[in-house]
């Protein structure tokens, strides 16, 4: 998948990404049900060392 956007210098540009698919987490489908889900979720950033 490509993305192409236009980005202006001076401007803020936010860019959001989420992805659920493979986890049982209620199929959030709104912008409301997604920020509860993202909110609550534990956030780590370790590499993981199982791979699978």
């Amino acid at each position: 998948m490509a993305i192409a956007l236009k980005v202006e210098p001076g401007k803020p540009f936010v860019y959001y990404s989420g992805s659920a698919l493979d986890k049982d987490v209620g199929d959030p489908r709104t912008r409301g049900e997604w920020d509860r889900y993202t909110l609550s979720a534990p956030v780590d950033f370790r590499v993981p060392t199982d791979r699978r």
